[in-house]
């Protein structure tokens, strides 16, 4: 097994990503402890859970709450996996003080995330805590609890499940998504998004966030960097061209997005990769 990029173990929070080739596997486990979290970054990666064999998609993952048997297998050659661990105890002592949870916890096993916003938090999490190097206790703790916020924010479960929050039907998240994907260099508002999703405008903020993880601002830029990417590799164009092709205002704001989603500039893409 091969530990790279990502791997750091806090008094409550333990986060490392799995890079390897086919045929690894953990063997069958449960934490009474411990919540642990699965993300596959890309790759045939399948999880265990409970008995019940799945593969898990990009932007899917899976979640083994205390107790839970589990245990993953890769498929393929280069896979990679993220594996996100939370002390029981404390998690839900947090989630008593901040969000008023008399009750543990219990999140849903399958969720849904954002790849790139995940990765880009945890580079945040990694260059916090390199750059902590007396590792004092009170940025450690600090640390831990801007964790615990992102992750309980982006999941579904027992926390939450009281938010009146109008979930959209797939039909009508597929005519925004696609309504997105069609315009993507326009300027959007949320009332037209609204409006195509039938719901108010304050309802479909929670739902586009509720079953993607992130704001509908977040998923546009997202989504035009994705197609910037493409840009950047298969045309000459400059990248001051393809900066107002993707509707943003400027090169600059293109850069700057392109680095927090990226972690490298427009440039050295191109040249890189």
């Amino acid at each position: 097994m091969n530990y790279v990029g990502f791997y750091f173990k806090l008094p409550n929070v333990k986060l490392l990503q799995i890079d390897d080739d086919s045929n690894w596997h953990d063997n069958l486990h449960s934490h009474d402890d411990n919540y642990q979290i699965s993300f596959p970054l890309h790759g045939d990666v399948q999880v265990n859970l409970n008995n019940e064999v799945n593969n898990i998609d990009i932007g899917y993952s899976v979640v083994a709450n205390p107790k839970d048997l589990h245990g993953h297998y890769f498929q393929s050659d280069n896979c990679s996996l993220v594996i996100l661990g939370f002390k029981r105890e404390v998690l839900n002592d947090w989630l008593n003080v901040e969000k008023g949870l008399k009750e543990e916890v219990i999140f849903n096993n399958n969720q849904v995330f954002i790849p790139n916003d995940l990765k880009l938090n945890m580079n945040k999490w990694i260059t916090q805590y390199i750059l902590n190097e007396n590792k004092d206790s009170l940025h450690i703790n600090e640390l831990e609890l801007t964790i615990f916020n992102y992750i309980t924010n982006i999941m579904r479960g027992s926390h939450n499940v009281n938010q009146v929050v109008q979930h959209v039907s797939d039909a009508h998240m597929n005519q925004v998504l696609e309504y997105i994907h069609s315009n993507f260099s326009s300027e959007f508002n949320i009332e037209t998004l609204a409006i195509i999703a039938q719901q108010s405008k304050f309802s479909f903020i929670r739902s586009f966030s509720c079953l993607t993880g992130i704001t509908p601002y977040q998923y546009i830029l997202s989504y035009r960097i994705k197609r910037g990417k493409e840009l950047l590799i298969n045309t000459n164009k400059s990248i001051t061209e393809i900066s107002f092709e993707l509707g943003f205002s400027s090169s600059s704001h293109f850069y700057r997005n392109f680095i927090k989603f990226e972690g490298c500039s427009p440039k050295f893409y191109r040249e890189n990769i």
